[in-house]
């Protein structure tokens, strides 16, 4: 019984992990959106992965479940892992993905066992995301990981001041796009003041990104714009 408890209380302690996905038609460039049933706010595929569930295989089952597309493995390309503290004080660790296809794919809510989507939406973002989506998002834009990772809250780093934005985890998602897209160097973010965890997090992921998509390059075309 005591070893019991004890796997009890270590399971029930055991951080939750999400995986969401950002799905898009590779041949319009829109994003697969959804509209929730509770608060109408909108949404992408994603949710908690099972106990023992590798990110992969939970990405690839909760898009199978909520929109009834397959998308195989192979199509899913992984962008980053974090772990975020929530407002309640919760630590969560999110893994965010990727997948472009072919066809604008037709979506089913039969599959899907929480039915918290009432709609599914292809949604244009050559501009950015569309004001009405934006602006009634289920997780907020400066605290969405998989929308920063995309590069869809460019503009609120470029536009939001770094060091005073009105919760800590909006500071930090606005500090993790700015450096993602560029704005600002990993040098330029230590001498302000910033979290190492930050810096070495977005480092890893930017240091095996080559090409166009490097620093200074990055930087220089968003000094351009």
């Amino acid at each position: 019984m005591k070893h019991f408890w004890q796997g009890f209380q270590k399971r029930a302690a055991a951080m939750k992990e999400v995986a969401t996905v950002a799905i898009f038609n590779g041949n319009t460039g829109q994003m697969l959106m959804g509209k929730r049933r509770d608060n109408k706010s909108w949404t992408n595929p994603g949710g908690h992965l099972d106990s023992g569930e590798k990110p992969l295989d939970g990405a690839q089952r909760e898009v199978l479940e909520e929109t009834g597309i397959n998308i195989l493995p192979d199509d899913l390309d992984r962008m980053s892992s974090r772990v975020v503290t929530k407002q309640d004080g919760k630590k969560i660790k999110i893994h965010t993905f990727k997948a472009f296809l072919n066809n604008k794919e037709k979506t089913s809510l039969r599959y899907d066992p929480d039915q918290e989507v009432s709609s599914w939406r292809w949604v244009e973002t050559t501009g950015g995301l569309p004001e009405y989506i934006k602006n009634n998002l289920h997780v907020p834009l400066e605290e969405n990981a998989l929308l920063q990772d995309m590069g869809l809250a460019k503009a609120a780093a470029k536009n939001l001041p770094y060091e005073d934005f009105y919760t800590p985890i909006g500071r930090e998602a606005v500090q993790r796009a700015a450096l993602m897209q560029g704005l600002i160097t990993p040098q330029e973010a230590k001498n302000r003041g910033w979290s190492d965890e930050i810096i070495q997090e977005t480092g890893r992921y930017r240091s095996s990104t080559k090409g166009p998509d490097s620093y200074d390059n990055l930087k220089e075309i968003n000094q351009k714009n």
